[in-house]
């Protein structure tokens, strides 16, 4: 879905964008399976015509299980849903020779899904309803879980502002705000902001009213941050390391029930937040021989920090 709107009744060169998507996935899948019985073929005559069928024997038959222990009914069923949701505000003026252009994102998405599963064995009769399964513990199966992606589960703010003057001199800055799940209340926002200016040499009347073979020079500088939610190994860091967790340890026999551990998960890191990236860059443009020759020198100076908090221990 795409809405847009211009707005230059209430203020000129300004106009607005509304951007959404959702979809949405449900499902229920059913499996049956049961063990088939054949009589093995018996020979009625195998002197003569060992091709001739015989009386089945009930004691002589073939049992195809599909390499499961035992007949089974299984149920899944599953919701899952995304959607991303752009909303932007715009503005493009120009006065004499000055040009500003500028840009207000606002950006929220989200990915989900829970799913549950329901399994019987040990049928009275084959059919493909769960009432006919036993209802012993031992023949009965339910799991559960539930699912956020976050590495699309997100909510950000986006700005950029252009100023140009004259086509000579440009200026440039832009920022995001963004917010993830992956990191505390207190520790979930960032803010990563970046700069850039460039001066347009062979604009300036003084360039090209004397050198004619240069087309292009443009001396340009930037600095910039970008985040990201990764670990020194550059791997995306894990849910919930924020937060004291739980998760299956194993378990233990007890007469003739298993009985399931519950154990404490990684310690947390209750600051653990976004890492930056830094990066600075001075750059030039140049082409000459009326644009038959071109090329840029870039140099870039990069350096990453990444921010996690000291878990303290009690003493025992």
């Amino acid at each position: 879905m795409t809405l847009d709107i211009k707005l230059d009744q209430f203020v000129k060169g300004l106009s607005t964008k509304l951007v959404g998507n959702y979809e949405a996935n449900d499902y229920m899948r059913k499996w049956y399976l049961t063990h088939q019985y054949n009589y093995k073929f018996i020979s009625a005559d195998p002197t003569n015509n060992p091709y001739i069928p015989g009386r089945p024997d009930p004691n002589q038959i073939n049992i195809f299980t599909f390499s499961q222990n035992q007949p089974f009914l299984r149920y899944n069923i599953s919701t899952g849903w995304q959607y991303q949701v752009n909303w932007y505000l715009n503005y493009d003026r120009k006065f004499g020779e000055h040009a500003i252009n500028a840009m207000t994102v606002f950006e929220q998405a989200d990915n989900r899904r829970i799913g549950a599963t329901a399994q019987g064995f040990a049928p009275v009769t084959d059919i493909d309803q769960m009432f006919a399964y036993s209802t012993s513990p031992g023949n009965r199966f339910g799991d559960a879980e539930e699912f956020i992606d976050p590495a699309l589960t997100r909510q950000s703010w986006i700005g950029r502002l252009n100023y140009n003057y004259g086509n000579r001199y440009l200026a440039d800055f832009s920022f995001r705000y963004d917010g993830t799940v992956l990191a505390a209340k207190s520790q979930r926002w960032g803010f990563f902001p970046s700069a850039s200016l460039a001066w347009r040499i062979s604009q300036e009347s003084f360039f090209k009213d004397n050198i004619d073979w240069i087309n292009e020079l443009k001396l340009r500088g930037g600095y910039g941050t970008t985040g990201n939610l990764v670990n020194v190994a550059n791997e995306q860091i894990g849910k919930f390391l924020y937060m004291d967790t739980y998760a299956n340890a194993g378990g233990y026999m007890f007469g003739n029930t298993y009985y399931i551990n519950v154990g404490p998960g990684p310690t947390p890191v209750p600051g653990i937040t976004w890492a930056t990236n830094y990066e600075t860059n001075l750059g030039l443009d140049f082409a000459m021989l009326k644009n038959r020759l071109s090329g840029s020198i870039d140099g870039f100076l990069k350096r990453r920090r990444i921010f996690w908090a000291r878990a303290m221990l009690p003493f025992l």
